[in-house]
């Protein structure tokens, strides 16, 4: 019931796997682990929070579409990386009166967000990875808790959490940010996914400062 009244643009960012996405994310939010167990669906007081909890939960993945579209300037799967990346930014928005982001952490969600694209962050260890951040933004309030991630994150991949010449080399993703976002080209006969096609030249000239030009 819950994923048939998402709006469109969530399925866009998280199929094939918008069940099993929603699945571990309800886990994670009502506290009975990220690890999927087939027992835990049956479980009567997760079905009861789940039941108790829907309309947020709704509310929560609602605000994080908005987020990736007006602040991530996220549009397309393409540059959704690991759909697991989610997950905490809707933990964070669950927990926050009526399910929105404080002006004055959306920067911090949005490097949080880039950055284990940029560090492939979840591409092993994702459930306990996903468990130790939950428990650090339900201990924050209504704080993003921007540090103590990125310190965690740094641990687990020996690499320092801000931005670095490194991080160049994920050329796609930095030019989507640059250009304020851009949806995926369609797959037709004779169109190509080359960057310089994606990301017009002239466009990417006008945002860099006078001097770089």
């Amino acid at each position: 019931m819950l994923r048939a009244r998402l709006p469109k643009e969530f399925s866009t960012f998280t199929c094939p796997g918008i069940r099993n996405f929603l699945i571990k994310t309800s886990f994670v939010l009502f506290d009975i682990g990220a690890k999927y167990d087939v027992a835990k669906l049956k479980n009567g007081d997760f079905i009861k929070k789940l039941d108790d909890n829907v309309a947020g939960f709704e509310k929560a993945l609602f605000s994080t579409v908005e987020f990736l579209k007006n602040d991530a300037r996220i549009l397309s799967k393409r540059f959704l990386r690991s759909d697991l990346a989610l997950t905490p930014v809707v933990d964070y928005i669950f927990h926050q009166p009526h399910q929105q982001i404080p002006e004055s952490e959306s920067g911090k969600l949005r490097q949080y967000l880039y950055m284990p694209f940029f560090l492939s962050f979840y591409s092993y260890g994702a459930d306990a990875k996903l468990d130790v951040i939950h428990k650090k933004i339900v201990s924050s309030g209504s704080s993003f808790p921007a540090e103590e991630i990125g310190l965690f994150m740094s641990e687990r991949t020996k690499a320092h959490y801000d931005f670095t010449v490194d991080l160049l080399n994920d050329a796609a993703l930095i030019l989507n940010v640059i250009h304020g976002g851009v949806y995926e080209i369609p797959k037709k006969r004779g169109w190509s996914l080359e960057q310089d096609h994606i990301f017009p030249n002239s466009i990417l000239i006008k945002r860099l400062p006078a001097e770089s030009r």
